[in-house]
């Protein structure tokens, strides 16, 4: 078969696969019969060629073909055709970026917001609440409230008595006994990060309590917003800031604005799965993962404790009160890491724009960041010391 035969049975070909709308294919037929040098200069095989590139949203190819034809056109003298091409050509080039983003939004993680901008309900309605919901439970002289490993679907106010605490791996045992006219919340730290619990909790004595149900408080969640944000300022006062001063960031904060701090954290969710951080990339925030298991993946480097992947980088697991990103309360902080959610993780978001006006007057909190962000990528993360257990599993007084 002659070239000129060739080329003509695959312009057959290609005007059919038009007829059907079998674009992609009559791009390819229309792009072989351009190879041919006799057919380069044709400009109705470029123009077809263009558009059944443009109709596959192969931008690129439609762009570089329409392009050479407006140089056949000044080459030819007609203006006027090569202006009206040129027009084309720009609406092409951005409905090529509009693409592009809708392609980067749709990678993008879903970030869901959970805490509840209303106002809180006061403290002491929050617990008569989390009495009137739960159920009276009384134990004898050495009774087990929860076991260490145990999985945390309930949260308990002591009301009266005395419970020996356990903390696994401790030699060390500690007490918990209400105050005159209080009672205590007990097992709150696993039942927020939903954590297997880290204690052993028995009875010394008798002890009168209130059992709490997750199932029992999400409902009431979903009821009540004033209800849901308080128990997320609950969240915040007696499981963020106790792990917050156990950063080594933060634990030069004094107290009162440690506390305050603690509130600007805000609750999201991104499904398992899910980019959270690419490397590369600005964040204008921090996290904290508050429950679930994500991954952080990096390049290998020197003294790294991870485990080595496939595709040569490593892996380090982060869990519930891991800080990560904390590079992000910076300007001009680039990560560079991956994080990847490996089942739904809920995470406290710490903005640049709530973090700043602690860094007045306290430079030297900006030198600390500063100094975590030239650490190797798996260094970068901030875990508090071992002791916060101690902090995130013990009792909060509250008067009633």
């Amino acid at each position: 078969m002659n070239t000129g035969h060739a080329v003509s049975e695959k312009l057959k070909a290609a005007r059919k696969a038009v007829s059907r709308k079998s674009f992609s294919e009559a791009k390819n037929l229309f792009a072989e019969v351009l190879k041919h040098t006799a057919m380069q200069s044709d400009i109705d095989i470029r123009l077809r060629h263009a558009y059944c590139a443009e109709q596959t949203g192969d931008f690129t190819d439609a762009l570089a073909s329409y392009r050479q034809v407006v140089m056949a056109y000044r080459d030819t003298g007609e203006t006027a055709a090569a202006e009206k091409l040129l027009a084309r050509i720009e609406d092409l080039e951005q409905a090529g970026q509009e693409a592009l983003q809708s392609e980067k939004n749709e990678s993008a993680p879903e970030i869901r917001a959970l805490s509840v901008n209303v106002p809180p309900m006061e403290r002491q309605a929050l617990i008569r609440r989390l009495c009137q919901i739960g159920i009276p439970k009384h134990l004898e002289h050495g009774d087990m409230l929860y076991r260490a490993g145990d999985t945390p679907a309930q949260l308990w106010l002591l009301k009266s008595g005395t419970l020996n605490v356990q903390i696994d791996g401790y030699a060390d045992q500690s007490q918990m006994t209400p105050r005159q006219e209080g009672m205590m919340l007990v097992g709150e730290g696993g039942f927020f990060t939903q954590q297997r619990r880290v204690a052993t909790v028995t009875t010394d004595g008798v002890a009168e309590l209130v059992e709490v149900s997750r199932d029992v408080v999400t409902i009431e969640q979903h009821a009540d917003p004033s209800f849901a944000s308080a128990m997320d300022a609950l969240l915040l006062d007696y499981w963020i800031e106790p792990v917050l001063s156990r950063h080594d960031i933060f634990e030069r904060v004094n107290d009162v604005d440690r506390r305050r701090l603690a509130h600007e954290f805000e609750k999201i969710e991104i499904d398992a799965g899910q980019t959270l951080i690419e490397p590369g990339e600005e964040q204008d925030a921090a996290y904290m993962l508050l429950s679930g298991c994500g991954f952080l993946t990096h390049a290998g480097q020197d003294g790294s404790n991870t485990l080595m992947q496939d595709s040569g980088e490593f892996t380090t697991s982060l869990f519930a009160a891991d800080m990560i990103n904390i590079g992000g309360l910076l300007h001009g902080f680039v990560s560079p890491y991956r994080v990847v959610a490996a089942t739904p993780l809920q995470l406290l978001r710490l903005s640049r724009e709530r973090f700043e006006p602690y860094t007045m007057r306290r430079s030297w909190i900006i030198d600390a960041i500063k100094k975590v962000t030239r650490r190797p990528a798996h260094r970068q993360i901030l875990k508090p010391d071992e002791s916060y257990m101690w902090h995130v599993d013990r009792h909060v007084d509250v008067k009633v």
